[in-house]
């Protein structure tokens, strides 16, 4: 996939519009789902723990590639069952799930069918699943391979990423390369009208 060149643009009209990118991030309790997403967009790491309740929407990326606007959402979702509800909700529109693991956890490894089971009951037959390994800087404490998590991935059709959440390079190479996705499925779909717009929020900072 060819690299956009996109902008990250800063929007004070309200009333404009883009086309939504939406992320739901999904996957077991302590796997870093949160500081993945907080490094992406606030550019700075999480101290401590702070378990999500319910989920988090986080503050809309806008990017500009050419004369379009495209908004990303990106949800961030808690593990707790009395959830699954919300978070089956939020799959029935999204483009992208990341499915987050923690490598040193072997059970969170193990959870990732049941949380794209969940995510698929939603109805979505479009969801474009990312399968994200997390923690591999704590290479001593490793319970399951670079090579095992990426044949999960390929026997599912899905990308599979082996990061730090510590690592904004990394971190920053699944969003980048997902929106690239998109935005080629874009051009190459002739129809704009098929995706859906959203009202650009001028809250980023």
């Amino acid at each position: 996939i060819k690299k956009i060149m996109a902008d990250i643009i800063l929007v004070k009209n309200d009333k404009e519009e883009g086309y939504l990118v939406k992320f739901v991030v999904v996957g077991d309790s302590k796997v870093g789902k949160t500081n993945i997403v907080h490094l992406f967009v606030h550019h700075e790491n999480i101290q401590g723990y702070s378990p999500t309740i319910g989920r988090d929407i986080y503050p809309d990326i806008n990017y500009k590639v050419g004369d379009d606007i495209f908004v990303l959402k990106i949800i961030d979702t808690s593990s707790n069952e009395k959830f699954l509800k919300e978070i089956k909700s939020e799959c029935e529109n999204t483009n992208f799930v990341l499915a987050v693991f923690d490598v040193t956890n072997k059970d969170s490894f193990l959870s990732l069918n049941n949380w794209i089971n969940h995510c698929r009951s939603s109805g979505n037959e479009n969801i474009n699943f990312i399968i994200v390994g997390n923690k591999n800087d704590l290479i001593n404490k490793r319970k399951v391979t670079e090579d095992e998590a990426k044949s999960f991935a390929k026997n599912n059709g899905m990308k599979y990423y082996d990061i730090s959440a510590f690592n904004e390079e990394e971190v920053k190479k699944i969003f980048d390369e997902a929106f690239d996705s998109f935005h080629q499925e874009f051009l190459e779909s002739n129809d704009p009208n098929a995706y859906r717009k959203t009202r650009i929020r001028s809250d980023y900072n």
